[in-house]
Formats: C-alpha cells, structure tokens, sequence
C-alpha cells in the first residue's frame, strides 16, 4: 500500500500478529502471516530478517548502505520531528493495540533502540552500525550484496543475474514528500472515520498524553496541554455528530466482522445524509457532513 494508513484499514491482523509478537513475546509463523503476499518491506518485518532467511533459504539478501552522518539527518527528520504524523498515527481505529506494539518495536526490542527522540543520535548510530554488522556476519558470502545506491544498476543486477534496464538509476529524496502525504492521508482518513473509536475525548486525551510524553520524548507540561485541546475537539466532533442510544463501544467490540461494520458505515462511495444506523442499534452515526 502506499502510506501506512491505508494498511492499518485493511490487514488488521497483522497488527494483531505484531502485538503478539512483541508484546506478548509470542511465536509467529511468519510464513503463514505473509504467504499470500509477493513482496513485504519496512518496519518491523525487516528486523526479522534472520527468520525469513530460515523460511526462505534459498533467497538472497541485499543490505543497502550509507553514510552514517548523511543516514541520521534523514532518520531524524522523518521519524523523530514527523510528531504530525505520528499523532496521526495515534488515532488510528486499532489505537490501542497499534500503539502498544510500536512502543514495544522502538523501546524494548532494540530497533534502533528508542532512536525516534531528537537527542538519540548516538544510541542511533550504534545502532545502526550494529545492524549493518549483524547482517555481514551471519549471511552466507555468496548469497549477500552489500549496496550502495551511488554504485547503480551494474552490481545490483550481476547480484540478481539480470540484465540492467535502459533507464538510468532512480534516485530522489522524498522525506518531505513522504511526510506530506502521510499527513495530508491522515487528515481526509481521519475525518471519514469520524474518530468512531474514540470512547471519549477525555480517553483520547490520555492516549494522546501517552505517546506525546513517551513515544517522542515532549515535556509532559506540553503533551498535557496538547492533549486536552485535542480532547476537547474530538469531543465536541463527537456530541455534534453522534447521538448515543445504547453507547457506542470501542472498534473491537462492535458485534460482527470488521468488514461487515465498515460497509454500512464507512463506504467510499456514500453520503452521509441521513445516518447510518448499526446492525446492533447501538448507535447511530447523523448527517456527518463528510464526503466517505
């Protein structure tokens, strides 16, 4: 998928996975988890690197390089002064086992060690080094590639035993681009979902609290301040656009499939005119006034 968000609103259980997996300390049968996918990438699958080498035994590793003081501004910029982003992360519909999982990858198992805070550069750098290190020791000679982008497509095919395509190398830096999408992504996602799973904007206050406060290191003075505002406006969405009956539950409550809830209330292709009342009576969504 293209952004983060849009995979959080379809492939739930690998979220699930995850927090199994790191917070619970549970075995998980990667190849089960990701046989029907041709390609994966990023966090946190990467870090599982010596287990996919163990499924897929015949495949080859390529572990691309850079340099370390070019390689940390980038970090930098698009983890650990992205706070938009991340906050729109935050409020994701799987909130809760979203951020566990997160915290878990970052501060307890060591993907660069907590590294996302502006003042981690060196505990990053190990890290990174480390890593990098990891890879060459335990990896068969002749099944890795250690590369750089700057060398193109000559060894990156020899590697692969293919012939080099006619266009040149791609190359361009698009962290800021990145960043915008996501938060541009994040904003119109937000508002079709209505922040539905937000039992309260006293409760989103506190997660808000939380991850300002831990996930990124900001004075608590601040993160509380940030939050209650930002509680006060998921509130006020709330009374104006959601009128109770029963007390609407948190997302993994709601009687039924996921999939089944989302197709009477958050269609891509529909209005909300009249509302939408749910399977259950529990509640009913009025005329929110958002194109989903």
């Amino acid at each position: 998928t293209s952004v983060v968000h849009e995979a959080l609103k379809g492939n739930h259980k690998h979220v699930d996975a995850w927090y199994e997996y790191y917070v619970l300390g549970r075995n998980i049968p990667l190849k089960l988890l990701y046989d029907d996918f041709d390609v994966f990438l990023d966090f946190p699958i990467c870090m599982q690197w010596q287990e996919l080498m163990e499924i897929y035994p015949d495949a080859k590793v390529i572990l691309t390089v850079r340099d370390q003081e070019k390689w940390w501004p980038s970090w930098k910029q698009f983890w650990a002064t992205s706070e938009m982003a991340n906050f729109l992360y935050s409020c994701m519909p799987i909130v809760e086992d979203y951020f566990t999982w997160i915290a878990a990858m970052f501060h307890d198992v060591g993907i660069l060690n907590g590294a996302n805070r502006p003042t981690a550069k060196e505990v990053a750098l190990k890290a990174f080094r480390d890593h990098n290190q990891r890879v060459i020791d335990n990896v068969p000679k002749e099944k890795l590639l250690v590369f750089s982008v700057k060398q193109g497509w000559e060894p990156l095919c020899k590697f692969l035993d293919c012939t080099p395509p006619a266009q040149s190398f791609p190359h361009g830096n698009v962290n800021n681009a990145a960043i915008k999408s996501t938060i541009i992504d994040g904003v119109v996602f937000l508002a079709k979902r209505g922040l539905y799973n937000a039992s309260s904007g006293f409760g989103l206050s506190l997660s808000v609290i939380f991850c300002l406060s831990y996930h990124w290191g900001l004075h608590l003075l601040c993160a509380g301040i940030t939050a209650i505002t930002v509680g006060l406006a998921v509130y006020l969405f709330r009374v104006g656009n959601v009128v109770h009956t029963g007390g609407i539950k948190v997302h993994t409550e709601f009687p039924g499939e996921v999939k089944t809830m989302e197709k009477y209330i958050f269609s891509d292709e529909q209005y909300f005119k009249h509302g939408v009342t749910l399977e259950n009576k529990e509640a009913v969504v009025v005329d929110c006034g958002v194109n989903v």
